[in-house]
């Protein structure tokens, strides 16, 4: 605003000019019960004079006195956030002696990057991976959602103690809520796998954190959450591939709207009942986090050693033979993950594209992988070397399954999001394999 003759002509002009963004901070500064930033300022007779930060001190000064306002308005307004919020009286400011100094700080915060030299806004990327890793600017508070939803259910019993913003911050990547098959979309929480497989992830979750394991800063950073949802996925906990629904459903209707998919056998093993086991039933025999896990398969490599895949010996596949054979007999999990998961993904785009050139399906210079995946799906249905059953399961990955769902091979290697673990890669193969082998058994 400029030099200004005294302190209530600031605040005049800042909320004559400014109203918006003052009510903004207004709020935001009553319901934090802080200012996040301290202003700068420098003394000068005396007084603390504010060189940058004029609207954080002038909204507290407001909240502290609503009689400052310039209008009956603006007083109700200020008054009613100070009657509700604890309202601070004192804020840290950084004091500078140098006005040099201080106009060098003015100069790097306010007139631009300089090419770098001053402060940069965040791309669209940044921003993104900031509110990705932290789960701001969410409107559904998910873990407020999660512990309503578990409480209704009478899973857990309601408890000041349970850190929702923790298990907010867990789930707040697309590919974690994947993991406990979950999804937010358009502001809405959804089941995109079986709710009991769900429910009873999430309860673990939640019982885990009230007991202090794990704590904020064991999944402050992405490492943190793969580690710790790989831990539940060794014991068995997190749903898997077997449990993805065909379209979602709304995570607050009741168990009494849950129905099974009569279309779809179960797999082995997968569930003791044929109908919704009780949720409670089920936690009782997971075992706790750090304890002895029991995997579908302990075999070591993607693809099961000695697997006769007949692949044609063609020219046009022979790099697909190749990687083949070092999915199948070279590259090891624990050792070889990340490279697994990369060819694993290299594999599939191959065996599609193959099947697109030779099978002659209509597709599009910009088709997605998942577009094309859907048009194959649907061809080897028509020609009847997949079942119904196989087509019902497959088609679930093409939302829910990074390796099919990433639009480029490069947003799929450099997904900070994604870490792949061989609990989860071995069912993806022993899924895929049937469709893959259709592919590059395809001739023209």
């Amino acid at each position: 605003h400029g030099e200004q003759q005294s302190e209530e002509d600031a605040i005049a002009w800042l909320l004559e000019h400014r109203g918006a963004h003052m009510r903004k901070l207004a709020e935001d500064i009553a319901s934090a019960g802080k200012i996040y930033e301290p202003p700068l300022v420098h003394s000068e007779n005396g007084q603390l004079v504010v060189d940058d930060g004029n609207r954080r001190v002038a909204c507290l000064k407001l909240l502290n006195n609503p009689t400052l306002a310039t209008t009956p308005d603006w007083q109700k307004f200020f008054k009613g956030l100070s009657t509700t919020h604890a309202i601070p009286s004192k804020i840290q400011c950084r004091i500078e002696t140098n006005v040099d100094e201080i106009d060098e700080i003015l100069y790097r915060r306010h007139t631009g990057t300089q090419q770098g030299v001053g402060q940069s806004q965040w791309d669209d990327t940044a921003k993104s991976n900031f509110i990705e890793r932290t789960g701001k600017k969410a409107k559904v508070k998910l873990g407020e959602e999660i512990v309503k939803k578990l409480v209704s259910e009478n899973l857990i019993k309601e408890d000041k103690r349970i850190p929702r913003s923790n298990l907010s911050r867990l789930l707040s990547g697309r590919y974690q809520r994947t993991r406990v098959g979950i999804s937010v979309e358009k502001n809405k929480v959804y089941f995109t796998h079986l709710p009991h497989v769900s429910l009873a992830a999430l309860t673990k979750i939640v019982e885990d954190m009230r007991n202090g394991k794990p704590v904020l800063g064991d999944i402050w950073a992405a490492e943190g959450k793969r580690k710790y949802l790989n831990s539940l996925e060794m014991m068995g906990v997190l749903p898997n591939a077997h449990h993805a629904l065909d379209e979602p459903l709304e995570f607050h209707k009741t168990s009494k709207d849950w129905e099974k998919p009569s279309n779809e056998p179960i797999p082995a093993g997968t569930l003791d009942k044929p109908e919704f086991p009780d949720v409670k039933t089920t936690l009782k025999d997971i075992p706790e986090l750090g304890g002895p896990a029991e995997e579908e398969s302990n075999r070591p490599t993607l693809i099961p050693t000695g697997y006769d895949s007949r692949i044609p010996k063609k020219p046009e596949l022979k790099r697909v033979r190749a990687i083949w054979e070092e999915l199948e007999q070279h590259l090891t999990f624990g050792t070889h993950t990340n490279a697994i998961a990369v060819l694993f993904r290299v594999l599939l785009e191959q065996a599609i594209n193959h099947y697109v050139e030779t099978t002659k399906i209509q597709t599009h210079q910009n088709d997605k992988l998942r577009n094309k995946y859907l048009k194959c799906l649907d061809q080897q249905l028509k020609d009847q070397i997949l079942s119904k059953t196989d087509l019902a399961e497959l088609r679930k990955f093409e939302k829910t399954e990074p390796v099919i769902s990433s639009h480029t091979m490069h947003a799929y290697v450099h997904s900070t999001n994604f870490s792949p673990s061989p609990e989860h890669l071995r069912p993806m193969w022993d899924t895929l394999q049937k469709f893959i082998l259709n592919c590059l058994k395809s001739s023209v």
